[in-house]
């Protein structure tokens, strides 16, 4: 299945149904047929330069179900498809299981990895004190952790792993913005927060020496892939040697997603922070208390600190810790 989304300039009723017209020329006409849908389009009132969004949902040409302007018009139970469409789903689904199997393999394999990798991280006698030199951002989820975690050797070893990655993260940041640049840091919230397919590019499953292959054009690949190949660079000369490369690329992974993630909760701080004739009148700890739900970076979870904290926990560690 795959979801389609247009935004229609004009619908004709013709004998067998609607024909829909997108804005974008070279997309093709959307046909509504009367067998799927015999009531009358949703009346709507709009000026000639406002669209309409219709969202399809298709498999292979078969339309499946269909939304116009935040109506559903129809949508076709799974038993009622035509032979050969149930036929093409249940390939898809075969596949897509195939697909969903190899990843799960894939993640156990980097989570494994990553339990021995992690007897190789230094425990930090000083963490606590450490934490209180990152920014707030990162800091507040450091120290969430760090006081409402679990209380584990293991866990330890991966808050510490997870301390050397946003120190990468925040270095990346502070080289190519100007944190006290309202643009600054707009830009980088921009800069950081493009993502294919929901998620920052390439994504662990992808090794860039493929995408270098398949480009063959370094001058493209060396702006594509920066982001990579400086994570790749500040991983080796930080943090502890593993030849595991799948794990590499998943540490590699985390550091730009963390990255994208820190961009928009700094943007976000940065543009709510209380001020008095342009001048600020709360500290960083109390505007990040005053706004901090607004902050993603403190549900962040991945492999190496999967706990998600719930509402009433961040809540609790928000009223009764210092962030300094």
């Amino acid at each position: 299945m795959r979801k389609e989304v247009f935004l229609i300039k004009k619908i004709k009723k013709t004998e067998k149904g609607w024909l829909l017209y997108p804005f974008e020329k070279e997309e093709e006409t959307v046909f509504i047929g009367k067998e799927n849908y015999s009531g009358k389009m949703p009346p709507f009132f709009k000026w000639p330069w406002q669209k309409v969004r219709l969202e399809i949902v298709k498999i292979e040409d078969f339309i499946v179900s269909a939304n116009l302007g935040g109506k559903r018009l129809f949508e076709i139970p799974e038993n009622e498809y035509p032979s050969e469409i149930k036929k093409i789903l249940e390939k898809g689904e075969r596949l897509e299981a195939k697909v969903k199997k190899a990843m799960e393999d894939e993640d156990n394999a980097i989570k494994e990895a990553l339990s021995e990798y992690l007897l190789k991280i230094p425990v930090n006698p000083d963490l606590e004190d450490n934490v209180s030199k990152f920014q707030i951002c990162l800091r507040a989820y450091l120290k969430l952790h760090l006081f409402k975690g679990e209380v584990t050797e293991d866990y330890l070893r991966r808050l510490n792993l997870m301390t050397l990655i946003l120190d990468i993260v925040q270095r990346i940041y502070r080289r190519h913005v100007d944190e006290k640049s309202f643009f600054g840091v707009v830009l980088a919230e921009l800069k950081y927060s493009v993502h294919i397919f929901g998620k920052v590019f390439p994504d662990y499953r992808m090794d860039a020496k493929d995408i270098e292959n398949a480009v063959k054009d370094k001058s493209v690949t060396d702006k594509t892939l920066a982001d990579y190949y400086e994570a790749e660079r500040l991983i080796t000369q930080t943090l502890p040697k593993t030849d595991n490369a799948l794990l590499l690329r998943y540490l590699n992974y985390v550091v730009r997603d963390v990255l994208s993630v820190f961009a928009g909760d700094y943007a976000n701080f940065d543009c709510c922070q209380n001020k008095r004739a342009g001048k600020r009148i709360f500290s960083d700890e109390d505007d990040y208390k005053c706004h901090y739900r607004r902050m993603q970076m403190l549900k962040y979870k991945s492999f190496i600190l999967p706990k998600e904290f719930s509402e009433e926990e961040i809540e609790n560690f928000i009223q009764n810790y210092s962030l300094k």
